[in-house]
């Protein structure tokens, strides 16, 4: 049986938002792209992990056709503190003289929105990249998963779904620090500003959030553990 090669000009390993973000970019017509990911298709359709991005971001993903404004909460303004210190930062856009800072919104919304851009560009889901090498031509990837090309060679490959824990390659610190996600609703509600607050154990981060907000508090294990055993009272 002859072997099954898929040639391309640029390979991206990870069909997340930085993946199919920069997948858009180069599908100019001037570059064969292809798009791998490991997952099924719509995999993170049900993700709600809130998204804190910046106003460039947005233009970016604009230009791509990629922005679904619906979907997202803009901070307007941000208020920075830190605890025990003298005074406070408060930055607003109208100062600026851009519409927001930033906006906030859900993982499965934005990857929705690339989702619906990407059709012209080429993907394989459902396939696991068992080896990369390279020379000074080309890149190669072994490939593994139903319908799968064994191999496909390109000019670039794009790692953009993160490192595997026992890649060599990688060297891993641990800051002992974990992050506590909640959602809260405000009373009265939040005026569309975000709240960062530095403490000993780590930042503190309040994002607007449709009308609630977004909480992201940086703790020890330890008192992420007691944080997480409190009851809802």
């Amino acid at each position: 049986m002859s072997e099954n090669v898929l040639s391309v000009d640029v390979a991206i390993v990870g069909a997340g938002p930085v993946g199919m973000s920069l997948a858009l970019a180069l599908a100019d017509g001037r570059h064969r792209v292809l798009l791998l990911d490991n997952r099924q298709r719509h995999a993170g359709a049900s993700d709600p992990r809130a998204l804190a991005l910046a106003h460039g971001t947005r233009q970016i993903l604009e230009r791509l056709g990629a922005w679904n404004a619906g979907a997202a909460t803009s901070i307007d303004s941000i208020h920075i503190s830190q605890r025990g210190g003298f005074g406070r930062t408060l930055i607003d856009s109208r100062e600026h003289g851009i519409d927001a800072l930033g906006y906030v919104m859900r993982y499965r919304d934005l990857l929705a929105a690339l989702d619906a851009a990407i059709e012209p560009v080429q993907r394989m889901y459902d396939c696991r990249v068992g080896r990369v090498t390279a020379d000074s031509d080309a890149a190669e990837i072994t490939l593994s998963g139903d319908g799968a090309p064994q191999r496909v060679v390109a000019s670039l490959v794009v790692h953009a779904e993160g490192s595997a824990a026992g890649d060599p390659d990688v060297r891993v610190c641990d800051y002992r620090q974990h992050a506590v996600v909640a959602e809260v609703r405000p009373l009265p509600g939040h005026g569309h500003r975000a709240w960062e607050r530095f403490t000993p154990d780590g930042p503190l981060a309040l994002l607007p959030l449709g009308d609630d907000y977004s909480l992201v508090f940086t703790v020890p294990p330890e008192k992420a553990a007691a944080l997480l055993d409190l009851d809802e009272s």
